[in-house]
């Protein structure tokens, strides 16, 4: 068997590292909450994937028809369903759905603090490594574009900013990160963000 690759090794180190949960709220705190005990859980997986020797993180383009998060860019997941036998498997069955992405064809290395969202979801997510060969089969019904983002560049603290917008009627705070023509935010650009700060502390 061939020496994990030490990008993987890091992120197990840094995925051991005791760490709380993020929110929406961190950002915002006055804002109006949705009530705890409301909340619905999900999981998304950080699928990751070596193209030419370099690590990618595979994302997608959510569908412009979309109730919740139309438009926006997010990793591969969604709500538990009651079949689910915990988080893990709701990250690997959406996966799978939206992006063709087997079950088999990916190493879990750990799990990303959960995120709370001020739509109402509270997202366990984890990072998984792709084994090779791989080509995305998007769900035209939930996802309109799949695309890769070097991972280096992702974990890059200084590619992250905050951003205000109104929403809800409330002015919001949330963390940007831009690629090319991609602008990543809200729940992704955080967790994103949070799992680069906890690999610069490891």
């Amino acid at each position: 068997m061939l020496p994990e690759r030490m990008e993987y090794l890091r992120i197990r180190r840094a995925l051991s590292m005791t760490a709380g949960s993020t929110s929406d709220y961190d950002l915002n705190a006055g804002a109006p909450r949705i009530a705890t005990g409301r909340a619905k859980p999900a999981s998304v997986l950080m699928p990751l994937i070596e193209r030419s020797g370099e690590v990618h993180v595979i994302l997608t383009k959510r569908a412009g028809n979309l109730k919740n998060h139309a438009g926006q860019i997010s990793f591969p997941g969604g709500k538990a369903d009651p079949e689910d036998r915990n988080s893990l498997a709701t990250a690997l069955r959406e996966a799978q759905e939206e992006i063709g992405l087997a079950t088999t064809q990916v190493r879990i290395l750990g799990r990303c603090a959960q995120h709370r969202t001020s739509t109402g979801f509270v997202v366990t997510p984890f990072v998984g490594v792709v084994t090779l060969p791989f080509v995305a089969q998007p769900l035209a019904s939930e996802v309109d574009e799949v695309f890769e983002v070097p991972f280096n560049y992702l974990l890059n603290p200084k590619h992250y900013r905050i951003e205000r917008k109104r929403i809800g009627g409330f002015n919001r705070r949330y963390y940007v990160s831009e690629f090319e023509n991609r602008y990543i935010w809200g729940a992704t650009a955080r967790i994103l963000f949070e799992l680069a700060s906890r690999m610069a502390a490891a």
